[in-house]
């Protein structure tokens, strides 16, 4: 992976980017295979996870599906692309304090909270979102499916890496819209 990202000018050319749920193991995987001594790396938590522990958090305090409990998480959900992590985490304590929370709530409640506090450098929403960086993975794990899934894993496929390699290079040249740019090039290399 390192090798690769150096080939394509990375960092150098563009900022490197890490972004992922919270799984700790995933982040070491990453940092194993690109690592910090090498690359500048930008580590953004997925902003679609965080807004699930969001909604966690609202539950403690509103029933699901409620008016009150949509407006809160938007309120939530806004502060953190505000770079405000630690306001709402404040807010969540404060707000804890005030209510008679059952022992299975204050945890449920904690446990988000800790959570949040562990991966606030990676919640820096707002200047990731100035910079033009992605801050969420569907797009991503959209065209793993739409490049991957649905050419590799058809009835009674089997690859060798190799091959593999090579479909994959042809169907994003393909998906890319540059098939007959590549095909012309393709010629031209043939034929010289």
């Amino acid at each position: 992976m390192a090798e690769e990202a150096r080939q394509r000018g990375l960092p150098a050319k563009k900022p490197l980017v890490m972004l992922m749920d919270g799984q700790e193991s995933l982040w070491n995987t990453g940092f194993k295979h690109l690592p910090e001594s090498g690359f500048a790396i930008t580590e953004i938590l997925d902003l679609i996870h965080a807004t699930s522990y969001v909604w966690t958090a609202t539950h403690v305090f509103y029933p699901k599906n409620s008016p009150q409990s949509t407006a809160y998480a938007k309120q939530q959900i806004g502060q953190l692309l505000d770079n405000q992590v630690n306001a709402v985490v404040d807010a969540w304590r404060g707000k804890a304090q005030q209510e008679a929370l059952t022992p299975s709530a204050t945890e449920t409640l904690e446990k988000v909270c800790g959570y949040f506090t562990n991966h606030a450098h990676r919640m820096r929403y707002k200047d990731y979102l100035e910079q033009g960086l992605p801050v969420a993975s569907g797009v991503i794990e959209g065209a793993c499916r739409n490049v991957v899934k649905d050419r590799m894993e058809q009835s009674g496929m089997r690859w060798t890496m190799k091959g593999a390699h090579a479909m994959l290079g042809l169907r994003s040249i393909q998906l890319s819209g540059l098939w007959d740019e590549f095909m012309q090039w393709r010629i031209g290399q043939e034929t010289r």
